[in-house]
């Protein structure tokens, strides 16, 4: 890839910039001929009634919102040519670019866009960077850039429509026909301006080098907090770098992060105790990294916590004997332990005196993999439940010089009390066949649809605590809140696996109250067979409620899995078309 020459000299000081634009001005610096610039901003489905702002060259901008179909029109009369466009979306969570050399009858703001001028930037620079230092960029050079990722990207997309068309100016309508269906047929994910394009396995073809990490901050009484100040700072790098963001009147904020990068994460505000989430990665192929929900209180007494620990794997085993480890804040797997203990012969435990706030719960148990849990602890705290999962096997030894190929792996779903049901589902491909197996809830009698490679009468009803024949099960439904519902794979066979989230409607009772982004906190968590836990949050913004589909993961040629975090349909009868 082409470098810009000012953005490479600009590369360490620019990731000491925040994120922004400017605000909007009418000082003169410099006009153009003609008034207007005008477009489409859209991602498949048109981007309503979002911010699009305008830079000139001479770092002034103009802003103005799009109209229900996406379309935009911003007057750049005070500005200088190039421009820079930015579209922001806070309902979905999405901020997107676009460049335009001169004023031109038309110029669009898509993924498509973004990703393009994405991978016209150094490995160390992202958009929000150009963005805020457009003034220093070697537009001549930007632009060369731009022509050559456009080609490369266009050599990977097979639709004719895709690379016949003009991404930048040529006119479409946000309307699901022509080049805008071509725009709802690409599998790409995207949140905040991190963009990534998948092939029809969701192997990632094309990765920006930013990746969003996105959350939401409330209180002990799950009142959302505004202007919470977020700081991650950058524990991979040579030199501290912090990146800092502002909850908005929702609770919900979102950081721009370089990939392949460790950051710890603090949350801040005058009269609350600060929170800190440590240990999150952005070695990550995903274009949005979530956080669970970030909760702040204002107590200062020393309360107890307590809790049940039960076997992942049935309706109400409590287990005896779990070592307990206690470590401050989030996501804590290293500091010295705060307190230690055990769980008695009803699955309970407990920790005396501790200041409210969050907490890092290591469960350690022969038999059982050892997992790490954030809880949180004030005055109002209720006898929760955790959930151990039990080994299928003992966990082996990962080879040192080759990638690690995954062969078996457990998946289990928690989430809080609403939405009451949430169901887990899993497809895969039939070994020897070119077909696809879907592991669902049916009815009470019929928990789960298995592989059937071993034999056609495979089946999910238990015999004697086994699932004879099945290579992957339902091993655990939920339809009361908070799970878990656990899904194992006993042999993977080859090609890729899907895991979704479906927020069920019943037909019969009505109405399914809260969504998977709104209110579920919905985590999922895959341990594979050498013991490794990968976590993965639901996305805070998207999704319609009722009836919504989480993509959480796919797998890669390793058995890997690989985050996708969208949520993908709203269909009464979505589940049946999952692949």
């Amino acid at each position: 890839m082409k470098l810009l020459s000012h953005l490479l000299s600009l590369s360490f000081a620019l990731l000491l910039v925040g994120c922004g634009g400017g605000s909007s001005s009418t000082d003169n610096g410099g006009s153009t001929s003609g008034t207007n610039l005008s477009g489409i901003a859209a991602v498949g489905a048109p981007l309503q009634n979002a911010n699009v702002t305008v830079k000139g060259s001479l770092g002034l901008t103009v802003v103005n919102t799009t109209f229900d179909e996406g379309a935009f029109t911003v007057d750049v009369s005070t500005l200088t040519a190039p421009y820079m466009l930015k579209v922001n979306d806070s309902s979905r969570g999405v901020e997107l670019y676009s460049y335009a050399a001169s004023i031109t009858s038309n110029v669009n703001i898509t993924p498509v866009t973004s990703l393009i001028m994405a991978q016209s930037l150094p490995s160390d620079a992202t958009l929000q960077d150009l963005f805020t230092n457009f003034v220093d960029t070697d537009f001549a050079q930007l632009e060369s850039n731009i022509s050559t990722q456009t080609l490369a990207i266009n050599d990977l997309v097979t639709n004719d429509g895709f690379s016949e068309f003009n991404h930048f100016s040529g006119e479409f309508t946000a309307d699901s026909t022509g080049y805008d269906a071509v725009l709802d047929e690409l599998n790409i994910t995207f949140y905040g301006s991190s963009v990534v394009l998948l092939d029809d396995n969701y192997e990632p073809i094309v990765v920006t080098n930013e990746v969003s990490l996105s959350g939401r901050i409330v209180n002990d009484s799950n009142t959302p907090l505004e202007n919470i100040t977020i700081i991650a700072t950058n524990t991979s790098a040579d030199t501290t770098i912090n990146i800092t963001a502002t909850s908005d009147s929702s609770g919900e904020f979102v950081l721009t992060l370089l990939r392949d990068q460790n950051f710890n994460i603090q949350a801040l505000a005058d009269g609350y105790q600060t929170v800190e989430v440590n240990n999150i990665s952005t070695q990550t192929q995903s274009s949005n990294i979530s956080l669970s929900t970030i909760i702040m209180t204002a107590e200062t007494e020393l309360v107890t916590y307590s809790a049940t620990i039960i076997d992942a794997s049935s309706t109400d085993t409590a287990i005896n004997g779990v070592d307990v480890t206690l470590r401050s804040g989030q996501n804590n797997k290293t500091d010295a332990a705060m307190q230690t203990t055990s769980s008695n012969s009803g699955g309970q435990f407990s920790f005396a005196d501790l200041a409210p706030g969050n907490y890092t719960l290591e469960l350690s148990k022969n038999g059982y993999h050892t997992q790490f849990e954030n809880v949180f602890v004030n005055s109002g705290s209720a006898d929760g439940q955790l959930f151990l999962v039990p080994q299928q096997a003992e966990p082996e030894a990962e080879p040192t010089e080759s990638i690690p190929v995954v062969t078996s792996m457990t998946i289990t779903l928690q989430w809080d009390e609403n939405p009451a049901d949430l169901d887990a589902h899993l497809t895969g491909a039939k070994s020897n066949l070119d077909e696809r197996f879907h592991i669902q809830v049916l009815t009470s009698e019929d928990m789960c649809w298995a592989d059937t490679a071993l034999s056609d009468q495979a089946n999910c009803e238990k015999v004697d605590e086994s699932y004879p024949n099945a290579t992957a099960f339902l091993d655990r439904d939920d339809v009361n809140g908070y799970g878990p519902e656990t899904i194992v794979v006993t042999q993977m066979t080859e090609g890729n696996y899907n895991f979704y989230v479906h927020h069920y409607l019943d037909p019969v009772f009505g109405t399914a109250e809260g969504s998977i982004s709104e209110t579920s906190n919905a985590i999922v968590k895959v341990i594979d067979n050498f013991g490794r836990t990968f976590t993965f949050n639901a996305p805070i913004t998207g999704g319609e409620g009722e009836d919504d589909i989480w993509h959480v993961f796919t797998t890669d040629e390793n058995g890997m899995p690989v985050s996708v975090n969208t949520i993908e349909a709203h269909d009464n009868d979505a589940t049946g078309s999952l692949e």
